[in-house]
């Protein structure tokens, strides 16, 4: 804002000139709200509009804040406290110009307690996962915001219950606190704060971890020749086990990408029944197995294999014991007769036996 010279009002104004049929009036509005300041004038010819801050600074138009509506009155938005004071409409035409009887503006705050933005009640993760909380709150004066959780316990009341002690995990931050959790491997309740001189207000959040799939288990391999395996591992009856994750690498590995690949969803719609596993021990006929045919494999190559077995809810399982298997040279049958048989459940049994060298 600019200082200006006074001016004054004319007592026997000329034809034309610049007249003021509406002066600004006592407003009061709160921060961060809109002010609404009345000036209609009426000039023949048309009069500039201009406004004046406490009889010596004119307001800067051009500001976001400040707009010109109608014939004259003041918009101002988004108020400060520092926007408080009288103020004074000028029209000015090339007859004239006249100046309004002030209005005061008085910007206030609204004193109010804390309130705290909506947050998710739960948060779900996986085991050794990481998430970040974080709390918003609004009020006047401003809050102070706060994480903590409920510690050892700070003696028994006089009724009996157990008075739990809260333990401040964030320090207290104006409006906004965020608590980083890292490697969470058991599911916990935290609490957001907020506290100003009118109240205190808190809301729970409850991390929960995921249980995951149980790793595959019994994982076998029988290569057949140079380039094909058949992979077989028991079935989890978990219900929340939709697919398996297998991974192969070429033992003692040195070529890299090249020498790793990882098969995705594998679903258990493969299930087969099988009463011997791989080695030629029985396993019952009550044990259902998992069933893969791994081709484009390299002769006479060690490989290690794991499975995964995932859940869409809850993510990846631990991986299955590592099993090796070696491919043979090509040229050199690894059984002397293969009999299967396959049902609609694309299951495999073996029945055949290795030739003694």
């Amino acid at each position: 804002m600019a200082l200006i010279q006074r001016v004054f009002h004319i007592s026997a104004p000329a034809r034309g000139f610049p007249k003021v049929r509406q002066d600004p009036s006592a407003t009061i509005s709160q921060v961060g709200s809109s002010a609404h300041l009345q000036c209609e004038v009426s000039a023949e010819p048309r009069a500039t509009i201009s406004w004046i801050k406490d009889q010596f600074y004119l307001v800067d138009l051009s500001a976001p804040r400040f707009r010109l509506v109608g014939s004259g009155s003041l918009v101002i938005d988004t108020l400060l406290e520092t926007d408080s004071g009288s103020y004074e409409c000028m029209a000015r035409n090339v007859v004239g110009t006249v100046l309004s009887n002030s209005g005061h503006l008085h910007v206030r705050r609204i004193q109010f307690p804390p309130n705290i933005n909506e947050i998710p009640q739960r948060v779900d993760v996986a085991p050794g996962q990481q998430t970040n909380l974080t709390c918003r709150a609004g009020g006047f004066p401003v809050p102070m915001v706060w994480w903590s959780t409920m510690g050892t316990p700070a003696g028994p009341l006089a009724s009996g219950p157990v008075l739990m002690a809260e333990r401040m995990l964030t320090d207290p931050q104006p409006n906004e606190a965020t608590l980083r959790l890292t490697d969470i491997t058991e599911s916990h309740e935290y609490y957001c704060i907020a506290k100003n001189g009118l109240g205190l207000v808190r809301r729970n959040v409850s991390v929960m971890v995921k249980e995951l799939p149980a790793a595959p288990t019994e994982l076998d391999a029988r290569p057949i020749g140079g380039t094909y395996a058949v992979l077989w591992w028991r079935h989890s009856n978990s219900p929340n086990v939709d697919s398996y994750t297998l991974s192969l690498e070429v033992k003692n590995n040195e070529l890299g990408k090249l020498g790793r690949r990882q098969v995705a969803n594998i679903v258990p719609s493969d299930v087969a029944e099988v009463p011997f596993n791989l080695s030629g021990h029985p396993v019952g006929s009550d044990k259902h197995f998992m069933s893969y045919n791994l081709t484009g494999l390299t002769p006479y190559t060690e490989y290690v294999t794991r499975v995964h077995a995932v859940s869409r809810t809850a993510g990846l399982s631990l991986p299955s014991k590592p099993v090796q298997f070696r491919t043979s040279e090509l040229g050199k049958p690894l059984f002397r007769s293969l009999l299967y048989s396959c049902d609609k459940r694309l299951s495999v049994i073996f029945t055949s036996f290795r030739v003694s060298e």
